[in-house]
């Protein structure tokens, strides 16, 4: 626990140095189909926490599930190829990184998303909207329009569309009639499906009430696995305190992802099924190149796997090809959120003598108490912004 709990405040401090003002500097689709260096552009946040030796702990018992319930997906499902520098910059954006700072305070839409929705489809006549009407592949014409070829055979001719729909659902639409270029970026998005089941069940939550959160993490492992070697793993929503919901009306109310074992059958009120974006290397680059192709024949792309896979990144990038794409003016000033505070971080006093602590810390505290145990990691070079990373065999990656 000691550990875990002097990594977080070590993770806090430090992985703002992997941030940099040229991440968003990728000029050429080459990018994604040749060899890179292990610079701290592309360094994965697996490989960013074992190159600075943090410990399983923080890993399995921290990092993983804070992802876990950004994303909304399991612990096990959560990469570790993650690119570092995205998933840091989130934290930052999000004060998710703050030691001694106050987290602001977050806001949430009465109703959920299905008001935000019903908003948006109010404005539409009702013979302008298709619903349950799929469609299997798109082509574009001689004249510049796109030709949409539906389930049930037949097809309609648009001046533009709109893809919004999950990477990999819309590169399957593309596929027939797709670009080399096209192909390149958008076979880089995948998704994972996940399990989310409402229930009442006790069982899913810590024994200890005391222990209740609104993220409950839960890891099993084998007797024979070694320490830090997590087998399974589930999340469980307590929708009581998410989203307001009296307990004394309607009693207790959670939502486990991926269960490990079934909720009581009786205690059981809905089993749902959804897809999330996968966040790799890969998919983050193809992110940066999706520029490239955005309206190259009639079709755009727009949906939240474009940026960090909320429901926020899913509404400002269909504003933003609104916008770009098709013209449209909007009544208050559209600002991408991405670099909300800024490209690189300012370092205070304070966080320069918390780093200064640390650092003694570690030298004198932890790594002298891991030597006594045996459980000391390998040495291993410290990542500066820029520069290659050296393992403790002396080869450059």
């Amino acid at each position: 626990m000691w550990r875990m709990l002097f990594d977080i405040f070590r993770f806090n401090q430090f992985a703002l140095d992997i941030l940099s003002d040229d991440e968003d500097d990728i000029s050429s689709i080459e990018v994604l189909n040749k060899a890179t260096n292990c610079t701290c552009k592309d360094i994965t946040i697996g490989q960013y926490l074992e190159l600075e030796g943090y410990s399983n702990a923080f890993r399995d018992d921290y990092l993983l599930p804070l992802a876990a319930s950004i994303w909304s997906t399991s612990p096990d499902k959560c990469s570790l190829e993650f690119p570092a520098a995205t998933f840091v910059r989130f934290l930052w954006n999000h004060h998710l990184l703050n030691t001694i700072r106050a987290r602001p305070q977050w806001l949430t839409i009465e109703g959920g998303s299905k008001s935000y929705v019903d908003a948006v489809m109010k404005g539409f006549p009702p013979n302008h909207l298709f619903l349950k009407t799929p469609v299997r592949h798109v082509t574009t014409e001689s004249n510049g329009q796109v030709r949409l070829h539906l389930e049930n055979g037949s097809s309609a001719l648009y001046d533009h569309v709109i893809l919004a729909t999950h990477g990999d659902e819309a590169f399957d639409i593309i596929k027939s009639s797709a670009s080399e270029q096209e192909r390149s970026i958008m076979s880089s998005f995948k998704t994972s499906q996940n399990e989310a089941v409402l229930h009442s069940d006790l069982d899913m939550m810590p024994r200890r009430k005391k222990a209740w959160a609104s993220w409950n993490y839960l890891a099993v492992s084998s007797p024979s696995s070694r320490k830090g070697n997590i087998n399974q793993v589930s999340l469980t929503y307590n929708m009581n305190i998410l989203q307001h919901i009296p307990r004394n009306t309607f009693g207790d109310v959670f939502v486990t992802l991926n269960p490990l074992q079934r909720p009581k059958p009786a205690k059981t009120q809905g089993r749902y099924y959804y897809s999330q974006p996968i966040y790799t290397s890969s998919a983050v680059r193809a992110q940066k190149l999706l520029k490239h192709i955005q309206n190259t024949r009639g079709i755009s792309y727009a949906g939240a796997w474009t940026k960090y896979g909320l429901h926020e990144d899913g509404f400002s990038s269909g504003l933003e090809v609104a916008q770009e794409h098709l013209g449209a003016k909007l009544p208050f000033e559209f600002t991408d959120s991405t670099y909300s505070r800024g490209k690189i971080p300012s370092l205070s006093l304070i966080d320069h003598l918390l780093r200064l602590i640390i650092l003694v810390i570690q030298v004198f505290v932890v790594q002298i108490l891991e030597r006594l145990v045996g459980s000391s990691p390998s040495p291993r070079q410290r990542l500066v912004n820029g520069n290659r990373v050296r393992f403790a065999n002396g080869k450059h990656r």
